[in-house]
């Protein structure tokens, strides 16, 4: 994943969504275990700290979720596990996108029960 997080350095949001798109082939196979999908966060979130950038890490965990390179569930098991360790500040930033997360759930529940 230290590839990935270099990419950082040198794209802007925009960019860095683009070239997720283009990379994806070649990440798909590293992330098929739920474990490694959690470890990708815990690294970025590593990497956005030591370079200042903790507020990037929103965008940067969207744009894997929406190419389907982090998975819906593992999202909340990490928020879980962070809160357990007392470590919320990227929960924090994370927290507009899993409230989203959870009321599509909830909307989606909503209309199956219809």
């Amino acid at each position: 994943m230290l590839g990935l997080c270099e990419m950082l350095d040198t794209k802007t949001k925009g960019q860095f969504a683009k070239d997720l798109t283009q990379w994806k082939g070649l990440l798909e196979p590293l992330v098929v275990d739920e474990e490694v999908q959690i470890d990708m966060i815990y690294d970025l979130q590593e990497y956005c700290e030591k370079k200042g950038k903790g507020d990037q890490i929103l965008g940067i965990v969207r744009a894997l979720y929406d190419e389907d390179l982090i998975e819906e569930d593992v999202l909340f098991r990490w928020e879980k596990q962070a809160r357990d360790e007392g470590e919320t500040k990227y929960v924090r930033f994370l927290e507009p996108f899993l409230t989203w997360l959870r009321e599509a759930d909830e909307e989606e529940s909503s209309d199956d029960e219809e």
